[in-house]
């Protein structure tokens, strides 16, 4: 047997099988590699197009918003104005927090391809102001709670106050024989006074307020007898009652200013959103008119 075959000879060095095999998984490998950078790239399009359509829907969206808050404020300022009760809710924040859950980068850069120019500045002067609207919608909302408060403590202490001359008059009274009280001017005034502005009838905020032209400018008006058991502390009571009545008024006007305040860096920020100013309820209704 010879030691090499002569076949063997001939096909020394000679590729086996077909001569482009090696390069079929090359091609695959590229192919697929392909294929997966144009998905992901396809995926990020498609997640692009989303959250920008989803944060024009919301800054849209948001526009109505504004203006019922605003309206919403206008309302609670003339009640605060009035000293009458009323609620406000304010719900900025959570409108805010749907655009702000958003990746800034990707509206930045939807916009961008959208209107072919750079977007960032705009973005993030939306979300700026975004921030400082939220942050004095927050301010006024805190701050509402703590008028509240006040207005409570403030009635409470009113009619403590109130309650403690009443009692005091009643022993006054009790006191005197049936002569001796037909013959005391100042305990009838006060007694009048008394049945005419609280007699059955309510002491919310608004009608302490009104008490302080009307039952305190009347005990004014009483009889001055220095003598009288009851006159030094109907002058003392008076005076803390309308000195409470007035810290009342300036804390409902500095609360009245806060809300005016947000009313208006709300109309300030819808400019900027929208460029265009707000137009009120009544305009839009009545058009014609200025």
């Amino acid at each position: 047997m010879p030691l090499i075959e002569v076949n063997n000879v001939e096909n020394y060095g000679a590729p086996s099988g077909n001569s482009y095999d090696w390069i079929k998984p090359l091609i695959g490998v590229v192919v697929g590699y392909g294929l997966s950078v144009f998905t992901a790239w396809r995926l990020r399009v498609k997640e692009r197009n989303k959250v920008g359509k989803v944060f024009a829907y919301q800054l849209e969206s948001f526009k109505e918003s504004l203006r019922t808050q605003v309206e919403a404020l206008k309302d609670y300022q003339e009640k605060v104005l009035a000293h009458e009760y009323s609620t406000i809710i304010i719900y900025l924040e959570y409108k805010f927090d749907l655009i702000k859950s958003l990746d800034r980068l990707t509206i930045i850069k939807y916009l961008e391809k959208k209107l072919k120019r750079d977007a960032s500045k705009w973005v993030s002067k939306i979300y700026n102001n975004f921030e400082i609207l939220c942050a004095e919608a927050k301010t006024l909302g805190e701050e509402y709670e703590i008028f509240q408060k006040e207005i409570d403590t403030f009635l409470t202490t009113y009619r403590q106050n109130f309650d403690a001359l009443r009692i005091e008059l009643i022993l006054h009274v009790e006191s005197l024989t049936n002569d001796e009280y037909k013959n005391d001017t100042l305990a009838l005034k006060f007694e009048e006074l008394i049945i005419k502005y609280f007699d059955k009838k309510k002491i919310d905020l608004k009608a302490m307020i009104a008490l302080k032209t009307t039952f305190h400018s009347e005990l004014n008006q009483l009889p001055i007898i220095h003598s009288h058991p009851l006159h030094p502390k109907i002058l003392a009571y008076n005076f803390k009652a309308v000195d409470l009545i007035n810290l009342m008024e300036v804390k409902a006007t500095k609360h009245y200013n806060l809300a005016k305040r947000l009313e208006e860096s709300i109309r300030e920020k819808y400019s900027i959103f929208y460029n265009e100013e707000m137009k009120d309820s009544t305009t839009e209704a009545n058009p014609d008119s200025k």
